[in-house]
């Protein structure tokens, strides 16, 4: 059974920076590619919002968010991820929705999110969101989404 953990006392930054690394091989760019994994998990752990999911006292979920635009309203999603063996069975969707609220308790009235991975698109088309941008990235076949939900 999966334990959701939404309070940030009880989560553990050295524990949520070692599933993130674990995790990096999953994402086309990789996280790594594009930020220094270490620092930029700290500063979200010290400056946004994070749920995680436990499986027998191990990280195998997490979404990291910003939910602090006091002028716009519009929270951010900066990571989602389900460990491999773990997906497809709700958990993602579980930590959308868990996000949503905590976004709208935070005072927010949009979130936004960008992604590369088709898989990932449509888990965000089936929460809500709507395509707000789309971007070829030069070199590759990946396409960059921009998408927006309404809260």
């Amino acid at each position: 059974m999966v334990k959701y953990i939404t309070d940030i006392e009880q989560i553990d930054l050295s524990s949520l920076t070692e599933y993130v690394w674990a995790q990096d091989k999953d994402f086309v760019p990789s996280l790594s590619g594009r930020v220094n994994i270490d620092a930029w998990t700290e500063k979200v752990y010290k400056n946004g919002s994070v749920i995680i999911v436990l499986y027998e006292r191990t990280v195998v979920g997490a979404i990291f968010f910003y939910a602090n635009d006091e002028l716009d309203k519009v929270g951010y999603i900066s990571y989602l991820s389900v460990s491999r063996e773990l997906r497809s069975q709700g958990i993602a969707s579980e930590l959308l929705a868990l996000c949503f609220a905590k976004s709208r308790e935070l005072g927010m009235t949009k979130i936004g999110v960008h992604t590369h991975n088709p898989k990932a698109l449509r888990l965000y088309l089936r929460a809500g969101f709507d395509i707000k941008e789309q971007i070829h990235i030069s070199g590759s076949d990946l396409l960059k989404t921009y998408l927006v939900k309404q809260l």
